[in-house]
């Protein structure tokens, strides 16, 4: 089974709130159950079980991985035989002291040598990169970030850890998928499509 990836970019709902936040999950789970069964053949979402670190996988489909995320601007969904990670955030805006926080001392070099009009787009890129490896990983935010180094984000493909980086910028937000291997699509459809 290769790498497959679906994006819904749109806003979902006028919804506020916690119900928004259902309601991108909802669609984020509905966008799995349309891969499983375009890339698999299967009809119904299997039972879903979640990892310590609360990493959700199918206990009866140990050979498929999966991966969803969802922020305000879209939702994105990752399938694979190995384990993998997505993130789509929306336009992040640059904050010294959040950046700080956060980043690696060769992220933040990068950053403070930025001129200003880029360093929202890096801040964005570092932290789906960030945030799409811990998910991979399956650990969630559970360690220092500022020991992880992804300076190497301003290329849109690259290698760091082991795995493979691909970075999407889009208008409204940016989008990132931690693999092994490298992703054989990239499938935007409207939530009116699942």
């Amino acid at each position: 089974m290769k790498l497959v990836l679906y994006l819904v970019l749109e806003e979902i709902l006028a919804a506020t709130g916690k119900e928004k936040r259902c309601q991108q999950s909802k669609t984020a789970y509905q966008l799995l159950a349309y891969g499983l069964k375009n890339e698999l053949g299967i009809e119904k979402l299997p039972d879903i079980a979640k990892n310590l670190y609360g990493k959700p996988y199918f206990p009866d489909f140990p050979n498929i991985h999966f991966n969803v995320s969802h922020c305000q601007n879209g939702i994105m969904c990752g399938i694979h035989e190995k384990e993998i990670g997505v993130d789509i955030e929306k336009v992040l805006i640059y904050k010294e002291n959040l950046a700080k926080r956060i980043s690696h001392e060769r992220e933040w070099k990068l950053m403070c040598e930025a001129p200003d009009e880029e360093k929202n787009r890096i801040f964005g890129r570092i932290w789906v990169a960030k945030e799409s490896y811990l998910k991979q990983q399956g650990t969630g935010i559970n360690r220092d970030l500022r020991s992880l180094d992804f300076s190497a984000c301003t290329q849109d493909v690259f290698f760091q850890y082991g795995c493979r980086f691909q970075i999407w910028q889009m208008k409204d937000c940016n989008a990132a998928v931690c693999s092994e291997r490298e992703i054989c699509g990239l499938r935007v459809l409207k939530a009116s499509d699942l």
